[in-house]
């Protein structure tokens, strides 16, 4: 029969409660699923927890890529973030956004490029798909309001037009509407 002393320190161990329990536990360090971790030109510090031993390692890694949304304005700090990443933990992220959000005929072109920088060149071809989103301001009816809609693959690019329909100081401006869409105004 065990003694108090060796119950207590069993007790003490993070690996030997039952795995739902840490992972409740991983979830409150990590802040739940869709945090959103702002990139910026320092690099993304891992979970401290993770870094303890390989069990905890391979437990909270997928659920802190997996779970969290990274996002950037900058497609530099995507890339900062993104390169040092190898094949597994590219595989785990589900979300990687940037937010700026793209508008008229130059920002659609602009998205498709910065689709393909994402998933080719910075994910390395190892981002699941979908995973890799950008930012298009879509106008949205006549009273010009307007609405960010994140897209993440060509063919949902595919989706949007541009219209030319607005005369502003003696030239026309175009802006993105969804294919199909009766939008005749636009900024």
């Amino acid at each position: 029969m065990a003694s108090t002393e060796q119950i207590e320190q069993r007790a003490l161990s993070l690996v030997s409660l039952p795995p739902e329990i840490r992972n409740k536990i991983y979830q409150e360090i990590i802040g739940g699923k869709n945090r959103v971790v702002r990139l910026s030109s320092k690099p993304v510090e891992q979970p401290a927890l993770s870094q303890t031993c390989r069990l905890i390692r391979n437990e909270m890694l997928p659920m802190f890529y997996g779970d969290c949304v990274f996002e950037a304005g900058n497609p530099w700090h995507v890339f900062r973030f993104l390169k040092p990443l190898g094949q597994q933990s590219l595989g785990l992220l589900r979300d990687v956004r940037m937010s700026n959000p793209f508008q008229g005929k130059a920002g659609l072109q602009q998205a498709r490029a910065n689709l393909s920088y994402l998933n080719n060149d910075y994910g390395k071809r190892l981002l699941p798909e979908g995973a890799a989103k950008v930012a298009l301001l879509v106008g949205c009816g006549e009273d010009t309001l307007k609405e960010t809609v994140w897209v993440s693959t060509a063919r949902d690019l595919d989706q949007f037009t541009i219209h030319k329909r607005i005369v502003r100081n003696g030239r026309y401006e175009g802006f993105i509407v969804k294919s199909g869409s009766q939008d005749v105004s636009g900024t």
